[in-house]
């Protein structure tokens, strides 16, 4: 069977056009003012740091790693996400301080994209999978009830398959020596920014 070269673009729209014709009223809180229902819930794990920052270096991941299955990926992204969330809901207390392994994962993955051009996919791809997991950790109902928890997580997953998509796309492609450098110099501030909040986080 011959493979759709515009097969990822065609998924990205889809998925655009299903967030932007979702009418279902959700109690979700504005962190920006006029932003409210599933776009909100979108927005939400590009605003708080720990979970762009995890976004952020699975994007970077699936960019630099040239070898990796885009649709493989995606669906361990997802699932772990998924997952996240559901062990979050089970045992709350148990990740009262998930973050802190969070931000030390997400400096280790990040450390990979900056070290490594391609980064080979036997470790990009459990990367991305714990970091999906991570953000899955702080992924959580704006109220009670299974619905307002599965359309939190369905946002997020729709938010970092976006970003996925986005990035391996890109990355399919070539890209001039200038463009790798400047993937690895954002890796590495993510790595750098990880660490600087670890240290001011055990400095108390």
């Amino acid at each position: 069977m011959k493979r759709d070269p515009n097969r990822s673009l065609k998924v990205l729209a889809a998925l655009l056009a299903a967030t932007v014709s979702q009418t279902t009223a959700l109690e979700a809180h504005p962190m920006i003012p006029g932003i409210t229902g599933y776009p909100a819930l979108m927005l939400h794990p590009l605003l708080l740091i720990h979970q762009a920052l995890a976004l952020g270096t699975a994007a970077l991941l699936i960019g630099q790693s040239p070898g990796l299955s885009r649709w493989r990926t995606l669906i361990a992204f997802a699932a772990c996400l998924a997952l996240g969330s559901l062990v979050q809901g089970a045992v709350p207390n148990l990740f009262k301080y998930y973050w802190i392994a969070a931000t030390a994962l997400t400096a280790s993955a990040a450390a990979l994209a900056a070290l490594f051009f391609p980064v080979p996919p036997r470790l990009a791809l459990p990367a991305i999978a714990v970091l999906g997991f991570l953000v899955g950790l702080d992924t959580h109902g704006e109220a009670p009830g299974l619905w307002s928890k599965a359309m939190s997580v369905s946002a997020a997953i729709v938010t970092g398959s976006i970003l996925l998509l986005l990035a391996g796309f890109i990355g399919s492609y070539h890209l001039p020596r200038p463009l790798r450098l400047l993937a690895r110099i954002m890796a590495a501030w993510i790595t750098a920014a990880t660490i600087m909040i670890l240290a001011f986080a055990f400095r108390g």
